[in-house]
C-alpha cells in the first residue's frame, strides 16, 4: 500500500470505503491540536479539489483570522489574513497546530468508526506562493468494542489500547495487520482473541 504522498488526490485512493460498512469514506482536512472541549480547530471536508476554511488564532505571539484555501491538485495555498499578518506568519502558525489529513467514515449508524490519518502537514515557500509538502499515512484506526485499534505505519505495528480507564496504560502491540487483506468478521475476531489472551 502507497504510504508516502505528493498530493491529497493521492491519498483519497488509499481505500474508496469503509472496511465494514463499505460507505464512501469521506476526506478533511483537520488537526490534532484543539480546544479544551477537544474539538478541532479546522474541520474542513474537501471538495472541488480544495479545501477551503476559515483559520481563527489567538496566542500571546500571534492573532490570525485567515481564510485559507488549499488546492490538492497544485498544493498551492492562498491565505487572506484581516488583521494584515502576513502569509507566512499565517503558515507559520497553522503548522503549529499539527494540521493532517484524514479519510473517515461518515455512516453514523456504522458503530467502528474506521478512519486513515496522514502525518502532520508540513508547508514550504517555493518563489513567493506557499505549498503543502509530501506527506505520509501516519494511522487506520477504527473502534471494536471496549478497544481502539490503530495500525501504525511508522512503526509497523497493530496497537490495540483499551476505550476505558487510564490512557496511559501500555497498548498491546503486534507485528502490523493488513486490513484490508482480511474478512472484516474474521479481523474482528481475530483482533478480540488477542484481547482475550494477552
Amino acid at each position: 500500500m502507497q504510504t508516502k504522498f505528493s498530493y491529497v488526490e493521492e491519498f483519497l485512493n488509499v481505500r474508496e470505503c469503509c472496511i465494514f460498512c463499505n460507505t464512501k469514506l469521506s476526506c478533511i482536512f483537520t488537526t490534532f491540536f484543539g480546544t479544551k472541549s477537544a474539538l478541532p480547530l479546522i474541520k474542513s471536508r474537501h471538495k472541488d479539489n480544495k479545501f477551503i476554511f476559515d483559520f481563527k488564532y489567538t496566542s500571546a505571539f500571534v492573532n490570525v483570522d485567515t481564510k485559507v484555501t488549499i488546492d490538492t491538485i497544485t498544493n498551492n495555498v492562498i491565505t487572506t489574513d484581516i488583521y494584515g499578518v502576513d502569509a507566512g506568519r499565517s503558515i507559520v502558525t497553522l503548522e503549529s497546530i499539527s494540521p493532517h489529513v484524514e479519510l473517515q467514515c461518515p455512516n453514523k449508524k456504522c458503530k467502528m468508526n474506521y478512519y486513515l490519518c496522514s502525518s502532520s502537514i508540513k508547508f514550504i515557500n517555493d518563489e513567493g506562493v506557499y505549498k503543502m509538502c509530501y506527506f505520509l499515512l501516519e494511522y487506520e484506526c477504527f473502534n471494536l468494542s471496549k478497544f481502539w485499534i490503530r495500525n501504525d505505519y511508522g512503526n509497523k505495528s497493530t496497537d490495540i489500547f483499551s476505550s476505558t480507564g487510564d490512557f496511559n496504560q501500555k497498548p498491546i502491540m503486534m507485528p502490523m495487520i493488513d486490513f484490508k487483506s482480511i474478512d472484516s468478521y474474521k479481523l474482528v475476531n481475530k483482533l478480540l482473541t488477542m484481547v482475550i489472551f494477552s
